[in-house]
């Protein structure tokens, strides 16, 4: 790197280092993420307009979906490559793609973020006319290093898993056994297995930790297990065909797509009695199903009838949420994303700050990595690591004078300006591509900023 250009890059970021700004906490913008099955990509569903915003290209097959805490990656289960496909919220782009066995199916992340929690329907062993029922394996990936650290056995034909809240356990729906296989988390080994009804696909943990649900589709029934004591301590019988299931975030509503019905089943878990099965409003095989973060809102995917639904948990109404046409959308598992006001916060705490996050972008630009990213910077979150602060930099786009690259001396500072609240010729100067015919204004410079990265980051 020329001397000259790494000095003034080094002064920009002590220049930031001496000027504590922060901005307010980040509100977050809920994205449907959902897998089209036979088209291979990914629909990014805007929740509250029901309009989709883009198609991301991914593997083949893709079924299974897990949202990253904090919304800034998406994994995606792709049935027939045998992969894992990582997201970017930010660009809508695959930015890895991580081998996780044989045809997997379901996909989960710790609320941590730490780990990623892969089923595989099949052993890699299985193959023809005998592999319809044989023992399948858990694929545990380590998300930071983006490789696999544990496969261990299951039960039979391995579809829905699920964390609980504190991270502890695993939960694995063995659709081929009957079973839920209970894996600890901190040892990567089955530590129970659970008699539930006939083929179990979906599986969701209440996230007050107190128990969880399981969708048998051979049985039209959600049996419920008592995490304490992992005991099933009720039965409820619902529609034809259970597939997905989903409970809201105060844990007091429970949702269930009922396949074979084309309906939607809705369980008071206080009572535990269905309060609602509606099919008005439900297409065709509704499938996944996923809450809207702090509302109680659910979504289901609607698979052959190749649409999303909008489903009120207090009364059962539901709606189509799009007239986009999607291709078989299975989407089991949680695939709506609470994406960050401020997609430039990439320290991991609640605020965007010039003196952390911008100085962490300007070092990255310099291709500083590992410890040298961090050295020095405060407003870092307790557990984030440098190799997590990488990733959520990789997954940007750091172009703010839109030239076609991003560099430090002219996209860096443009950002870190940006967060310090500057504008017009004291946003700009000295440093765009001048000579670029297209290069943005200061005013464009924001909007784009805002545009890209979130409203949040000019608060």
């Amino acid at each position: 790197m020329n001397s000259n250009l790494k000095a003034r890059c080094e002064r920009c970021a002590a220049i930031v280092l001496s000027t504590l700004v922060a901005a307010t906490q980040a509100n977050a913008a809920a994205i449907a993420y959902i897998p089209n099955q036979t088209g291979s990509s990914v629909s990014v569903v805007d929740v509250n307009s029901g309009a989709v915003t883009a198609s991301v290209p991914v593997g083949a097959a893709p079924i299974g979906v897990a949202v990253a805490p904090g919304g800034r990656f998406v994994y995606v289960a792709q049935h027939n490559a045998n992969t894992v496909a990582v997201v970017s919220t930010n660009t809508n782009t695959v930015q890895a793609q991580i081998s996780a066995g044989t045809k997997p199916m379901g996909v989960a992340v710790s609320p941590d973020g730490s780990r990623l929690y892969v089923t595989n329907f099949l052993t890699a062993t299985a193959s023809g006319a005998g592999s319809l029922w044989v023992n399948g394996t858990l694929t545990v990936v380590d998300t930071a290093t983006r490789t696999v650290v544990a496969i261990l056995t299951v039960g039979t034909n391995p579809s829905g898993v699920a964390v609980s809240p504190d991270g502890s356990r695993v939960y694995v729906a063995n659709a081929g056994s009957g079973t839920l296989s209970v894996v600890s988390a901190a040892s990567n080994t089955v530590s129970a297995t659970i008699p539930v009804g006939a083929n179990p696909v979906g599986v969701a943990a209440s996230s007050n930790g107190q128990r969880i649900y399981v969708a048998n589709s051979g049985a039209a029934s959600v049996s419920v297990i008592d995490a304490a004591t992992l005991a099933v301590s009720s039965t409820v019988l619902v529609g034809g065909h259970a597939t997905g299931v989903a409970v809201s975030d105060d844990s007091t509503r429970v949702v269930v797509s009922n396949s074979f019905d084309h309906s939607v089943s809705v369980i008071d878990a206080g009572t535990l009695a269905v309060t609602a099965t509606t099919t008005a409003g439900i297409g065709q095989m509704p499938a996944g199903v996923a809450f809207v973060p702090g509302t109680s809102t659910a979504l289901v995917a609607n698979a052959k009838g190749a649409s999303a639904s909008s489903v009120n948990a207090s009364s059962g109404a539901a709606t189509t949420l799009t007239s986009a046409v999607l291709g078989w959308p299975v989407s089991l598992g949680n695939f709506i994303a609470a994406t960050p006001s401020c997609a430039l916060n990439v320290s991991g705490d609640t605020l965007v700050s010039s003196a952390s996050d911008g100085v962490l972008l300007v070092r990255y630009m310099l291709g500083f990595r590992g410890l040298a990213l961090t050295a020095g910077v405060g407003g870092i979150a307790a557990g984030v690591t440098p190799a997590q602060i990488e990733q959520n930099i990789a997954a940007l786009n750091l172009d703010a004078d839109g030239d076609g690259a991003a560099r430090p001396t002219t996209d860096g500072l443009l950002l870190v300006r940006a967060l310090l609240h500057l504008t017009d010729n004291a946003l700009i100067a000295n440093a765009r591509n001048s000579g670029y015919p297209g290069v943005r204004s200061a005013a464009q410079v924001l909007q784009w900023i805002s545009t890209t990265h979130g409203t949040g980051c000019l608060l």
